[in-house]
């Protein structure tokens, strides 16, 4: 069994998350980077709502910009760490 954030064998990858963050920052797309975490509740609702009026977007970027390598892995890829390429 994989863990919770693995998508075909792969870990998810913080970088990632960060920049889908931004983008959705700056281009007002909000919630992309719930969806790439497999968290597609929370990233309907920062979509529908404009990212919480772009403050609840800020946070998750500033969230996953803080946010340790180590850290990110345990949260979204069951401990696992994302191998590089």
């Amino acid at each position: 069994m994989q863990p919770y954030g693995m998508a075909g064998g792969q870990a998810l990858k913080r970088e990632t998350a960060l920049i889908l963050a931004a983008v959705g920052l700056f281009t007002g797309v909000c919630g992309i980077q719930r969806f790439y975490v497999k968290e597609t509740g929370m990233g309907i609702a920062l979509l529908l709502t404009g990212g919480f009026c772009w403050i609840g977007q800020l946070i998750e970027t500033i969230k996953l910009a803080q946010m340790s390598d180590q850290e990110f892995d345990q949260r979204y890829n069951g401990g696992m760490a994302a191998l590089p390429p």
